[in-house]
């Protein structure tokens, strides 16, 4: 889904504004010869700068400050978040999307309907920096308490390929708890989906050796029942309309998570 709004309406991406007129005035030569050497540089120079400004699209020196456009800057943060969650950068991805999801809050009424895909990757930020925490641990209580955020982090509606991605990652902490039943069934269904994304195809043999692996194996495993609120988080985040309860929710998903570890 894409968050950013329509342009259509001046002030927008063109950087509307109500333009002025250049008024020229044209001095007999006679005046102009006797004007000081200086002074005309100085006149040059601000003609100049003037003109570089409109150029560049720079606000005029007597403008006053442009007034701020929430639903282009909710666009702009939610795109900078969204470019940090790619590259696995967590904490600036949560501060990014807080940051677009306060400007959304501010108008509602034109801006809400993106407000539920911003939510879902802003808890997504907040459960993969979570999940960094259990990074080297061999305990089975971190393995399983990873395991509970990733199996609820796939049930986000995420952009695609990053939904992708996430789904792996929960396969893979599904065969570290030895459920290679679970693990089995998400390789088994993501295989199917690899080869539509440049950005994914080329897994396809890792993760058939992955689910190859998990079919010779499954007689050996575990299986365990998905915690009912992580399962159902998607439904519960629709019912979300404040940054606060954002953080509410993320709370009570990492209880979850550890309790069912």
């Amino acid at each position: 889904s894409d968050s950013s709004s329509s342009d259509d309406d001046e002030g927008g991406f063109m950087g509307g504004g109500r333009r002025k007129k250049l008024a020229i005035k044209i001095r007999p030569a006679s005046e102009a010869s006797t004007a000081p050497a200086l002074a005309a540089n100085k006149d040059i120079s601000a003609v100049v700068a003037s003109l570089r400004g409109s150029i560049e699209g720079l606000p005029a020196a007597s403008s006053g400050p442009e007034r701020p456009d929430p639903a282009q800057d909710s666009a702009t943060r939610f795109q900078q978040g969204m470019a940090s969650l790619q590259h696995g950068r967590w904490q600036d991805a949560i501060l990014e999307l807080d940051s677009a999801l306060a400007l959304m809050a501010s108008d509602m009424a034109a801006l809400g309907k993106h407000w539920p895909v911003v939510v879902h990757h802003r808890v997504f930020a907040g459960i993969m920096l979570r999940c960094d925490g259990t990074n080297g641990s061999e305990q089975p209580s971190a393995n399983a308490f990873r395991r509970n955020l990733l199996l609820c982090a796939r049930r986000l509606r995420l952009q695609s390929v990053l939904g992708i991605r996430t789904t792996l990652s929960a396969a893979q902490a599904l065969v570290r708890t030895r459920e290679y039943k679970a693990a089995h069934a998400l390789l088994q269904g993501t295989l199917g989906v690899l080869p539509r994304y440049s950005q994914t195809a080329h897994l396809a043999p890792k993760v058939a050796q992955m689910r190859d692996v998990c079919a010779v194996k499954l007689d050996q495993g575990v299986e365990t029942v998905e915690d009912p609120f992580l399962a159902k988080i998607a439904e519960t985040l629709g019912g979300v309309r404040s940054t606060r309860e954002v953080s509410e929710v993320l709370d009570k998903i990492f209880a979850q998570a550890e309790a069912g570890a």
